[in-house]
């Protein structure tokens, strides 16, 4: 949050003007049910008005449910169109682009040196100290190094009233997560392009010893006319490094997207890891469907730890043999079973849209975690009798005690 935003401004969009914008209910009934409302709160008693109108048999469970989403979304759009202040430090924000777990992304204009950019605000850090800041900012400072055109570009970092941000390239397009939504999902020919930007420019971060750790839809930007871009490079290790969440033993990453060294809590994390992000990503490209999908973010990883893949040819029929054959290599349970290098992928990548055979992307039946064709996967609930054991139990214990909580 920026810098005098503690709070978010009072939402509009109230659940009785909804529901009589949509119809549920009329004015009456519903000034009826505020004044129950408010003589229940007299009484110390907590009185929520869609559970009044619920009593009253004014409306159902579903109406209530579709009022609450409306006004959700609502929220929603109006915080999207609402900037939080117009200045940041040496920066005018233009306009919000995104957010997500780490932070806010907006479109911004450096006053000084009169150039547009994407600066990156991230959540504020309770636990930010002075060797925290140093060592993000020598983080940033190597990955500001990294000239690559399949990388964006990151030219400054630093802190602004306790708030550290992240001064980045500003590209034209819009996200391979937002093309997905967009789209359903990619063509087999323009998903292997992608994947081929996102391949070379690890390459080149390998190469200098640099590790993504979040390679995810969202981080991939589609610039019109030209090869994929991978952002956030070095932030990953950086936020992880300085994050409470590491100090107890704790899971920090993209759960969708996470590879099964990184959902253990392995160390130290190699580019095999890229690879499994980037396999993760490219099959939900191909399909539109996360490689694994669960009812938590711990039922997500362990799935990723254990479970076998949905075979991507059975959810789209459209896609070659070699395709499969290269996301099975991508997405290997074992970081030894993967790709060695980069080299090898792009090879691999540039024979299948050539309709040849990948070289390097054969697997056994035995190493393959991609199910037959025509096998359904298992549930990805756990049983009671399918509990996690051990070492995995408890790195998921807080995301397992956070749903049942």
């Amino acid at each position: 949050m920026l810098p005098g935003h503690d709070e978010p401004p009072p939402q509009p969009h109230r659940f009785g003007d909804l529901a009589v914008e949509l119809g549920f209910v009329d004015e009456k009934r519903l000034k009826e049910a505020i004044e129950q409302q408010w003589y229940a709160k007299r009484r110390g008693e907590k009185a929520r008005l869609g559970e009044i109108l619920i009593k009253q048999r004014v409306l159902d469970a579903e109406q209530v449910k579709a009022v609450l989403a409306e006004q959700r979304k609502r929220r929603m759009a109006d915080a999207d169109k609402l900037l939080p202040v117009e200045r940041f430090g040496d920066y005018r924000l233009l306009e919000r682009l995104g957010r997500g777990r780490t932070g806010e992304v907006f479109k911004a204009r450096h006053v000084i040196e009169d150039r547009v950019v994407a600066l990156k605000v991230l959540a504020r850090n309770k636990h930010l100290e002075r060797e925290n800041v140093e060592r993000f900012n020598r983080e940033m400072q190597v990955a500001g190094q990294v000239e690559h055109p399949n990388l964006v570009r990151t030219l400054n970092a630093g802190v602004h009233q306790g708030v550290q941000f992240l001064e980045m390239e500003f590209v034209e397009g819009e996200s391979l997560k937002a093309r997905i939504l967009r789209l359903g999902k990619l063509d087999e020919r323009e998903a292997l392009q992608v994947a081929l930007g996102l391949a070379r420019g690890l390459g080149h971060a390998h190469a200098l010893g640099l590790v993504h750790r979040d390679v995810k839809p969202e981080n991939v930007l589609l610039p019109p006319n030209h090869s994929a871009k991978l952002c956030d490079l070095g932030l990953a290790k950086s936020l992880e490094e300085q994050s409470e969440l590491t100090l107890t033993g704790q899971v920090v990453g993209t759960p969708h997207y996470i590879s099964p060294e990184q959902a253990l809590g392995q160390k130290p994390i190699d580019h095999r890891a890229d690879f499994y992000g980037l396999g993760a990503t490219l099959y939900h490209a191909l399909t539109g469907r996360l490689p694994f999908e669960a009812q938590s973010a711990g039922q997500v990883m362990e799935a990723h730890v254990r479970g076998k893949l949905p075979n991507p040819r059975d959810v789209n029929p459209a896609l070659s043999e070699g395709v499969a054959q290269v996301l099975a290599r991508l997405m290997a349970k074992n970081a030894a079973d993967r790709y060695a290098d980069a080299a090898a992928l792009i090879e691999d990548l540039e024979s299948v849209q050539k309709g040849e055979p990948p070289r390097h992307a054969g697997l056994d039946a035995n190493r393959s975690v991609i199910l037959p064709p025509g096998v359904a996967p298992e549930g990805l609930r756990p049983s009671r009798r399918a509990k996690p054991q051990g070492c995995l139990a408890r790195l998921l214990a807080p995301w397992l005690g956070r749903r049942r909580g």
